[in-house]
Order: C-alpha cells, then structure tokens, then sequence
C-alpha cells in the first residue's frame, strides 16, 4: 500500500516537473514572440517613415520641375510677346505707308483728273464740230498726198461714176447699213455697184480717209446721236452698244470710241449725265 502510495507521489512529482519544464519552455517562446512582434512593429514604422520621406521627395521633385516649367513658359511667352510686338510694328508700318502711297495718288490724281478731263472734252468737242460740222461725204477736201496719189485713178472715172457711188453712199448713211456687223469693203462695193478700187478712190477723195475709218466713223457718229437722243442707250453695257454699232467686240468698239472722240464710251456717258445732254453739238 505505501509503495503504491510511493509510486502515485513519484509519477505527480514527474508530471510537476514537467509542466514546470514546459512552462519555462512557453515563457521563453512567449518573449521570443513578444520581441518578434515588436521588431515587426518597428519595421512597419520604419517603412511608414520611409514612405512618407519618398512621399516629401516627389513633392519636393514635383515642385522643382513645375518651377522649371513656369520659368520655359516664361520665356517662351516672353520670346512671342517680343515676335507678337515686332510684328504689330511691321504691320503698322506697312498699313502707314499703303496710306501714305494711297493719299500721293489720290491727291495726284484729283490733281490731274480735272485737267485731263477739260483736255478730253476739247479733244472730243473739236473732233464732233469735224464731223457734225460737215455731216455729208461730199464736202470734204482730198489732203494733197492722197490727191497725188489718186490723180491716175481719177482720169479713169467719169464725173457720172463717181456721182454714181457718191449717191449710192448717201444711201447707205441714211439707211444706216453701216452698222450690220458683216459690213466689210467688198459689201459696200457691191451696194455702191462698183468695184473696190473706184470705191476707195471716192472715199479718200470725198472724206479723206480709207474705207475702215469711214465705216467705223459712222457707227460711231450712230451711237453718240442714240446716247444723246435715246435715254435707254446710256444704261446699256459696253457690249450691247458695240453689237448695236455693228463692231465685232467691246474692245473694238471702245478702241475707235476713244480714237474717234478722246473719250472712252464710260466717259462720254458721264459727261452726258453731267452735262444734261445741253447742247447736243456742243456748240
């Protein structure tokens, strides 16, 4: 009984030992987790700090660079403010000398204008008197070059073949055939019953000028009376009086307009509005 008393007391002495031995064993596990956990604390503080001191140096990257930024935008808006006045200045000075260059003209040509007009007007008026004042063919003297010219031709016509074609050319003005845009010499001719050479000879010797110039004198003298006359005529364009005179186109037209009066066909339309259309033959 005591032994078996002596072997219980043993095996709880043993298991005491035991757990005194596995305490100690825990205890120091215990401390060891303790300072691991600690050392992962601090490690986490650490990486906190080193985050927040990369965080700073971004910052502090990030307002170096937005400096270097805004000191390039100042000088590039420095370097086009400076281009931006240049050219305003440039501009100014073209826009100054085009006015200056358009105030020379304007004041050379209210200068000129008036003078060349009254010289034009006495141009055309003494070309007008030389036409209106001898309206008919037969009057006008042959200029003594022409007459030199002709004298063999004339010993071959007979008085009444030239009283003939002269008749004939009266026809033809008051008819005013003149103006079909197909007149040429051999038209009138064959009107005049004649040949071109017996033509010519009374057209030079009768109003001292060759066929074309007679032909386009009268047209000419047409359309001056319509303008004068007719009030629609001074509202039509260019064209429609040169198909209407029976030349072959405006330019035409207005280059024996201007060879006959002095005057462009614009000009003259002017001068009649200015004028009233007083004193038809100017005189």
């Amino acid at each position: 009984m005591e032994q078996k008393n002596l072997q219980n007391t043993k095996k709880h002495v043993d298991i005491g030992h035991r757990y005194l031995y596995l305490k100690n064993e825990t205890d120091k596990i215990s401390k060891k987790d303790v300072i691991l956990v600690k050392g992962i604390n601090s490690w986490g503080g650490i990486k906190e700090k080193v985050r927040e001191v990369n965080n700073i140096e971004d910052r502090v990257q990030n307002y170096v660079n937005t400096s270097y930024d805004n000191i390039d935008d100042k000088n590039i808006f420095s370097r086009n403010k400076n281009q931006i006045t240049q050219r305003k200045t440039w501009v100014k000075s073209i826009i100054i000398a085009i006015a200056v260059f358009i105030i020379i003209i304007g004041t050379v040509y209210f200068i000129w204008y008036p003078y060349n007009h009254k010289k034009s007007i006495t141009k055309f008026k003494n070309k007008f008197y030389s036409l209106h004042g001898n309206p008919s063919i037969e009057n006008t003297p042959l200029q003594k070059s022409e007459e030199s010219k002709l004298n063999g031709d004339e010993l071959m016509m007979s008085s009444e073949t030239e009283q003939k074609i002269l008749t004939k050319l009266k026809e033809f003005e008051e008819l005013d055939l003149f103006i079909n845009n197909n007149m040429s010499r051999a038209y009138l001719a064959t009107f005049c019953e004649t040949n071109g050479k017996y033509l010519s000879y009374v057209i030079n010797k009768q109003k001292n000028k060759c066929i074309n110039s007679y032909i386009n004198e009268l047209r000419i003298n047409y359309i001056i009376r319509k303008l004068q006359n007719v009030h629609k005529y001074k509202k039509y364009k260019i064209a429609i009086l040169s198909e209407e005179a029976g030349f072959s186109s405006p330019n035409r037209f207005s280059l024996v307009f201007k060879k006959f009066t002095g005057m462009s066909p614009s000009q003259f339309i002017k001068y009649l509005d200015e004028k009233g259309n007083e004193d038809t033959r100017f005189q």
